[in-house]
């Protein structure tokens, strides 16, 4: 993503970011502990959503990289409310991963930059861009109410 923005063509979307943080891969127990704390901010409660098996699996087609691990949980809770399952099953996340075209190295090779881009990296670029929009919004909204509390 760095080099992407480093493109000429990016420069007022790069002036506009005020904070970047690069992360590394996480282990198999930060995988685990990293769901279950976005589980409990969800309001989960310490409920078992996530069986076991089917954390392994998402360690294991997201190769611990947080953006794919939220992908794969965010579409396999949807999938798993669609088929009235309380517990998502290491099957529900093989399927997941089969409708994004993720094998058990894709993600590790999301991390290496290449040229040019494929369509998965350019919905990326895309998708953040419509977050960065959002966030924009959200903070001129903040600022108008802000101002006219003032």
């Amino acid at each position: 993503m760095e080099q992407k923005l480093k493109q000429p063509q990016l420069r007022q979307l790069r002036q506009r970011l005020t904070l970047r943080a690069k992360t590394h891969p996480l282990s198999m127990d930060e995988t685990k502990a990293y769901i279950a704390q976005r589980l409990r901010i969800a309001g989960a409660n310490g409920q078992a959503i996530f069986n076991p098996e089917a954390v392994t699996a998402i360690h294991r087609y997201a190769s611990g990289i947080p953006r794919v691990v939220n992908l794969l949980c965010e579409h396999c809770l949807v999938s798993a409310f669609v088929d009235q399952q309380k517990i998502v099953a290491p099957e529900v996340v093989e399927a997941v991963a089969r409708d994004f075209d993720l094998s058990d190295n894709t993600a590790s090779a999301a991390m290496t930059p290449s040229v040019p881009a494929t369509t998965a990296e350019k919905f990326d670029l895309v998708e953040a861009l419509r977050t960065l929009a959002t966030l924009a919004d959200r903070l001129r909204e903040s600022e108008q109410d802000r101002e006219r509390k003032l």
